[in-house]
């Protein structure tokens, strides 16, 4: 497993995302978007990888669920001020994927299908070659407790924590990867 995933990111740009949104179903709303895009081989240097950011609000004007807003701390207004529409971002996105593999902590659960419902619901594509989960990637490697992010930054001693923030959330997950594939 390790060797094909060495192999795919020697060959292929890779991009790590993570989305924030205004709760837990597949159909809710996006609220941020976050990722880091990295070239070929550049995760398997022994040197810190740097990436190139991708950061976007998402417009909204909706009802706030609570329980999401408390934990991401997004502030409605700054998403109605600095926010884009779904479909401006979902447009800048898939051009920032260009013909990567994508990454991110439970990516494959939560973030890929709400992700997919928005480019239905926008009649846009999104694509993308491969998909590297490291929840999954570390369910298969360590027998832990629990694979939240937060779990595994503390496991790895990582120095970039977690904050339910979309560009902090992406820089932890890289850090949990590369600690992952032994890098």
């Amino acid at each position: 497993m390790m060797q094909e995933i060495h192999e795919l990111i020697s060959d292929y740009s890779v991009i790590f995302f993570d989305l924030e949104t205004n709760g837990l179903a597949v159909s809710t709303d996006v609220l941020e978007i976050g990722a880091l895009k990295f070239s070929p081989g550049e995760l398997l240097s022994k040197e810190e990888p740097v990436g190139i950011p991708f950061h976007r609000y998402v417009y909204f004007d909706g009802i706030p669920d609570r329980g999401a807003f408390g934990v991401n701390n997004l502030d409605p207004d700054t998403l109605r001020s600095q926010g884009v529409p779904m479909r401006e971002v979902l447009n800048e996105f898939n051009s920032f994927l260009g013909e990567g593999i994508v990454g991110g902590q439970n990516v494959k659960a939560f973030d890929l299908p709400i992700l997919h419902f928005q480019a239905i619901r926008h009649s846009m594509p999104l694509e993308y070659r491969h998909i590297l989960d490291t929840r999954l990637i570390a369910k298969k490697v360590l027998y832990l407790p629990s694979y939240s992010l937060a779990s595994m930054s503390s496991y790895f001693n990582i120095s970039h924590r977690p904050t339910h923030r979309a560009l902090d959330d992406v820089k932890a997950t890289v850090q949990v990867f590369r600690k992952l594939i032994g890098v």
